[in-house]
């Protein structure tokens, strides 16, 4: 299939330009990750005093459930518009 030579001539060329390239080895900082996401959280924990988590929480939750409920209603009236003698086909 034409489909499956695209692909392969895909992974072929990024086989070539990984291999023109040295072996790397990733450093610690991208292989150990728990000690500095627990540092981050502690110091999310002691910014507590001054940010009200509770309020951002509540807000970020509302955005979302607002951006949630428009997508859902324009993905209603999408879908609806393509119903026959219903809306959006002109007729």
């Amino acid at each position: 299939m034409i489909s499956e030579w695209f692909l392969q001539m895909g992974a072929t060329i990024l086989a070539w330009v990984g291999s023109l390239f040295p072996a790397w080895t990733p450093p610690a900082e991208f292989t150990q990750m728990g000690g500095l996401v627990s540092q981050a959280m502690g110091w999310f924990v002691g910014l507590g005093v001054w940010v009200p988590w509770s309020v951002l929480t509540a807000c970020v939750t509302v955005q979302l459930a607002a951006w949630a409920l428009t997508l859902s209603a324009k993905t209603v009236r999408a879908a609806v518009a393509h119903i026959p003698f219903v809306g959006g086909h002109g007729a």
